[in-house]
């Protein structure tokens, strides 16, 4: 593995110890918050363990292509709370339609490819010896991961659908009234 995988995962490690604190603090249901955090808590605990144990760096960094996702949710967000969708509502669209299509590759395809690589590869006897914490723990996070994904791609597909239904209706009202 490189250092550039090992400097990724050091970063990654860093933003999701630093998100824990940024949750607990944000106006959000519960529900949520305990997701957010188990999702946070999970994914520290195997990246501060690549990191100590310089095995399973490849995984790591890996898992953390998910994580381009939230170029697309932050821009989303600043949408939100600013109010700019009408000001702005062809790039409000292409973000929810790059935001869904980054969710389908970088997580729902991510996800299930990860767990097929490492269980080939540990199947091989290609992995350097991992513990038993590592080969039941990373693949239970990921498998995590992947659950907590379909369940924020359900959301974020409907929220593409009202957007994109809802400007085709205009678009047909614009077009009735020409």
């Amino acid at each position: 593995t490189s250092d550039h995988a090992r400097e990724f995962v050091i970063m990654f490690a860093a933003k999701s110890l630093s998100h824990m604190f940024v949750v607990t603090r944000q106006k959000i249901t519960p529900t949520f918050m305990y997701t957010t955090l188990t999702h946070h808590v999970l994914s520290t605990f195997c990246l501060v363990g690549t990191v100590i144990n310089g095995r399973l760096e490849f995984y790591a960094a890996f898992d953390g292509l998910s994580e381009i996702t939230n170029i697309f949710l932050s821009v989303l967000y600043i949408f939100k709370y600013t109010h700019a969708s009408d000001a702005y509502p062809f790039i409000y669209t292409a973000n929810g339609l790059l935001l869904w299509l980054s969710f389908v590759l970088a997580r729902l395809v991510v996800f299930p490819v990860w767990l097929y690589l490492f269980y080939k590869d540990y199947a091989a006897n290609k992995m350097e010896s991992i513990s038993t914490a590592e080969f039941i723990g990373y693949p239970v996070t990921t498998i995590i991961l992947l659950v907590m994904s379909i369940n924020w791609f359900i959301p974020i597909t409907k929220g593409l659908l009202k957007v994109v239904y809802h400007k085709q209706k205009e678009d047909w009202h614009m077009k009735k009234q020409e």
